[in-house]
């Protein structure tokens, strides 16, 4: 749909350059257009997480995985932010644990980034042992595949914490 593709274009404008109110409004109008369009609400979706719009990340979120449960992409997203948003509103341990395993499932069990999120969602719900295993996993993984350096420090930055036993946290500075 015109209408939609026009908005969509806008909003990445206004993404790119940061302005997050212009680039919301004209992805919102876009969805608003295409309701069951999936790409157009996971990009709406990751740009509300790009402007620390954290509950209406989840809502979008939620609304995609309804129209498809599988969506690999959305159920990561939703897993990360349910288990590592600094805005405890979004945040549930168990629900992070619940998407995380079925995302375990989707992916199977050799893929860096679903055990990195499985790690994230064992801390939040408190259950640091596992939490410990899967960062484990994923830093195994991650050495296996050969995982960039910066990345590989992040997920060993991880494992320190669930062994302190303090869950992650992604912290957003909307200045950047």
């Amino acid at each position: 749909d015109l209408h939609s593709n026009a908005n969509r274009n806008l909003g990445r404008a206004y993404r790119r350059s940061r302005d997050w109110s212009k680039a919301i409004d004209h992805f919102q109008a876009a969805v608003r257009s295409e309701p069951r369009n999936l790409a157009l609400q996971l990009e709406f979706a990751q740009l509300l997480y790009e402007s620390a719009d954290m509950p209406r990340a989840v809502a979008v979120l939620e609304g995609l995985l309804k129209l498809d449960r599988s969506h690999l992409k959305g159920v990561r997203l939703l897993a990360w932010i349910r288990s590592t948003s600094s805005d405890a509103q979004a945040r549930d341990g168990e629900s992070a644990v619940e998407l995380a395993e079925y995302l375990g499932g989707l992916t199977g069990p050799g893929d860096v980034l679903s055990q990195d999120i499985l790690g994230a969602a064992y801390a939040e719900a408190g259950r640091f042992t596992e939490a410990t295993r899967a960062a484990q996993r994923a830093i195994a993984l991650g050495e296996s595949v050969g995982v960039p350096a910066p990345r590989m420090e992040r997920l060993l930055e991880r494992l320190r914490r669930y062994q302190s036993r303090k869950p992650w946290r992604e912290s957003w500075d909307l200045q950047r």
